[in-house]
């Protein structure tokens, strides 16, 4: 009886007193601090199953279109930029938009973070060029504000989008809107991105 108190004390006090050491059950990532249970000097997390739905909904692949409200530019409904959208799970993401061609330059890149349980807002900046791809026009300030559905599947949102000449001073053209996406994943068809 003894030799069993000794080795569970000595267990104990080997995880109390191991330095940055965590114990973990499923996917948990050390990120979440909140979670951990510091006694003395060891970092413990308590058992529990981690899923897809500890990262921010807006983490994926989504379809996204952006449609002009009519206020300035196109008119009310007009679908201005139709895209695969990636937002990775370092707050950074990526358009690819099928309205501009490549050499004008259909890749852009942004931003976002978390303003909510289920909203976030998007800061991203096209570099713009003209149809031949070989004259700069400028840099576009995208600004998306989204709302994630709770099941995940689908988001909405507003946007405004500015157009700088190439000293970024002067805006040549602002639209605004709604902005909607739809997620893709491993079972999506080709309908879904079109």
């Amino acid at each position: 009886m003894n030799r069993i108190m000794i080795g569970a004390l000595g267990m104990l006090a080997a995880a109390l007193l191991t330095p940055n050491g965590y114990a973990q059950c499923g996917g948990a990532r050390l990120g979440h601090t909140s979670m951990f249970i510091r006694p003395g000097n060891a970092l413990l997390l308590p058992a529990a199953f981690m899923s897809d739905w500890d990262t921010p909904g807006i983490v994926g692949f989504w379809h996204q279109q952006l449609i002009s409200d009519g206020t300035s530019g196109p008119s009310k409904g007009t679908v201005v930029d139709d895209d695969l959208a990636q937002w990775h799970s370092d707050n950074t993401e990526i358009q690819n938009t099928k309205l501009r061609t490549p050499i004008s330059g259909n890749f852009c890149l942004g931003v976002w973070e978390q303003t909510g349980p289920d909203t976030f807002r998007l800061n991203h900046f096209p570099q713009t060029f003209d149809p031949t791809g070989t004259v700069y026009v400028g840099t576009a300030q995208l600004q998306e504000e989204i709302t994630v559905s709770p099941d995940r599947k689908t988001y909405s949102g507003t946007f405004t989008l500015d157009q700088y000449d190439p000293t970024g001073t002067t805006v040549l053209a602002h639209l605004q809107g709604k902005v909607k996406g739809t997620r893709i994943t491993a079972r999506s068809t080709i309908a879904d991105v079109l």
